[in-house]
């Protein structure tokens, strides 16, 4: 019997999710994820994981329609005193990561990219994508050469790769 599944008057029926443990929903092949993952999951399932046609998505009556980009649009926006209390306390980590490492914060999150090399001279640097919404950010290792790129260091001396103006 799959996991997940019981049998019920002699027929597989599945389970009730709220008396699963974690490892017996890991096994049925889930994860765990926000609410909100979990309905872009859904609409990009629908939709062949084709991020532009969950993008375009006509089904306005569907229940997940308006979550489909893995916002909340009901949300209501965060007041100017809550912003300043985020400001406050990302400057104090930002400091002490400077303080720690000796790296600059960086200004804003990039969509994806390469980051700085943490060694001189270094040949690779770790590459993050964040433009899926439905998962966790992934980290590879990226090797300049094997994209045919140079790299090349800023004033700052930040591996910059080739073709890329700052």
């Amino acid at each position: 019997m799959k996991p997940g599944l019981k049998l019920r008057q002699g027929h597989p029926a599945c389970r009730d999710p709220r008396e699963m443990t974690q490892d017996e929903l890991r096994a049925a092949g889930h994860e765990p994820m926000s609410p909100l993952q979990a309905l872009r999951a859904r609409c990009l399932d629908c939709c062949v994981h084709q991020e532009k046609e969950v993008a375009l998505c006509t089904a306005v009556k569907c229940p997940s329609w308006p979550y489909r980009m893995g916002t909340d649009p009901w949300r209501k926006p965060a007041s100017e005193a809550r912003r300043e209390a985020a400001r406050r306390t990302m400057t104090k980590l930002n400091a002490r990561r400077w303080k720690r490492d000796g790296t600059a914060p960086a200004t804003s999150p990039p969509d994806s990219g390469t980051a700085p090399s943490s060694a001189e001279g270094s040949e690779s640097s770790p590459t993050w994508v964040t433009a899926r919404v439905d998962r966790e950010p992934n980290t590879e290792l990226h090797r300049e050469e094997t994209e045919g790129r140079q790299a090349s260091s800023d004033a700052q001396g930040a591996v910059v790769p080739a073709g890329i103006s700052q």
